[in-house]
């Protein structure tokens, strides 16, 4: 991604805007390099208020930020983010570096300013039919059903489920993902969370699907204009791979922290050979995700697949299924609530159908 690309200069060189559009991009950029600037030169962890002083220099800027630790920077950040202020946010996550999560966002926030991805298409260009559901709307769509709450705002989360299956939308005449399911999920628990549930694992090769789920997604975020956050994949059978796998390319290529991860009864028992990498985990396990494995009681945690994800820091927990039947497992984790428990909508989930397995040390 270039300069001229992010800043809109290369439409201009092609002719394909006017000189007011141009300058209009120039006095954004040379605001852009001043906060920065402002920001990055005297900025340190331990004397913040330069930075804030700095910013709040733009008038924009001036009532609501905060004017101590960089704690509080962050927080801001974060709440322009999720508001949609990535043009505001981006100099801010600029200025803290390394601290926390700011070099993601920051590649999430530079990805949506670039000309070049700012023109996803529209998920309701592709719906097929719709229908009130729950406390919101469910579409359809050839690729995916999505779920979106009546009441959309910055504090919305985020959830991407993946079925099981060899990768295709059909697995020998029956369709991959569980509608019935997801149907009774809905309408039972009413989440308030934006949902799109992939019509196909990706089977062994797993993008585009990984990708085209997340700019359906994205899609929705940018429609409603706030951010994809408190990230919630989950992946049933063979969905599980993609769910994982999504965790680590979501935040190597957009700048997007997953914060759950849900797998229910993984595919041929974590055998396949098609999860992250050691640096993959390493990288998940900084921003904090965590892994919950619904599973069967002969899968523990010195398993060698479960061993490699906690041996590079990632945070797992095995979760023992009363009724462990395949299907089944899945079958509950959407009459049983998971997904809303897993975006903090419940506090807690079925003990008599769920055991936590404790953690080895």
């Amino acid at each position: 991604m270039s300069i001229l690309t992010l800043f809109g200069f290369r439409s201009a060189i092609y002719g394909r805007v006017s000189f007011f559009y141009c300058m209009k991009h120039i006095i954004r950029f040379s605001f852009s390099l001043f906060l920065a600037a402002a920001f990055i030169l005297p900025f340190s962890l331990h004397h913040s208020a330069y930075a804030v002083s700095a910013v709040s220099a733009a008038p924009e800027y001036t009532p609501i930020i905060p004017r101590s630790s960089p704690d509080l920077l962050y927080d801001y950040a974060i709440q322009l983010l999720h508001s949609g202020e990535t043009v505001k946010a981006a100099p801010i996550f600029a200025a803290l570096g390394s601290y926390q999560c700011s070099a993601d966002y920051l590649k999430y926030c530079l990805n949506r300013i670039d000309e070049e991805n700012m023109s996803l298409p529209s998920i309701f260009e592709g719906i097929q039919s719709s229908t009130a559901i729950g406390a919101g709307t469910w579409y359809n769509l050839r690729e995916a059903v999505v779920y979106i709450p009546d009441d959309v705002n910055s504090e919305t989360r985020s959830v991407l489920y993946y079925p099981g299956g060899n990768g295709g939308i059909m697995e020998y005449g029956v369709p991959a993902l569980f509608t019935y399911s997801v149907r009774t999920y809905l309408s039972e628990y009413s989440p308030s969370s934006i949902m799109v549930f992939w019509r196909s694992s990706g089977g062994n090769e797993l993008f585009p699907t990984i990708e085209d789920s997340y700019q359906v997604l994205e899609s929705i975020a940018r429609e409603y204009n706030i951010a994809i956050h408190d990230l919630v994949l989950a992946g049933s059978s063979n969905g599980g791979y993609a769910a994982v796998k999504a965790a680590a390319y979501f935040l190597e290529a957009h700048g997007v922290p997953t914060s759950r991860v849900l797998v229910y009864d993984m595919g041929m028992s974590f055998a396949a050979s098609i999860l992250p990498s050691a640096e993959e985990y390493q990288n998940i396990a900084r921003v904090g995700t965590e892994l919950f494995l619904f599973d069967q009681k002969d899968i523990n945690y010195q398993h060698p697949k479960l061993k490699k994800m906690t041996d590079n820091g990632v945070e797992v927990q095995l979760i023992y299924c009363t009724k462990d039947e395949h299907c089944h497992i899945t079958w509950d984790a959407f009459s049983l609530g998971t997904l809303s428990w897993a975006t903090g909508e419940l506090d807690h989930i079925s003990e008599e159908a769920y055991t936590f397995a404790e953690r080895e040390s």
